[in-house]
């Protein structure tokens, strides 16, 4: 936690595309469940490698 200033920007968490589906709360806890939408952030990752492998077959090495 004492990191957690200066890491929340690069930790991934921040950027997640996600759905709530329910929220229960509890006396020494909140539970909370959502959907990931892998498929939104797997199709977005794929269009970036595709781009980028693009671009490398222009400049052959």
């Amino acid at each position: 936690l004492k990191r957690t200033e200066k890491d929340w920007k690069m930790d991934g968490l921040n950027s997640l595309s996600y759905r709530l589906i329910h929220v229960k709360y509890r006396k020494l806890y909140t539970h909370i469940l959502v959907d990931l939408l892998e498929g939104k952030e797997r199709f977005e990752v794929e269009q970036r490698i595709c781009k980028n492998e693009t671009q490398f077959k222009k400049y052959p090495s």
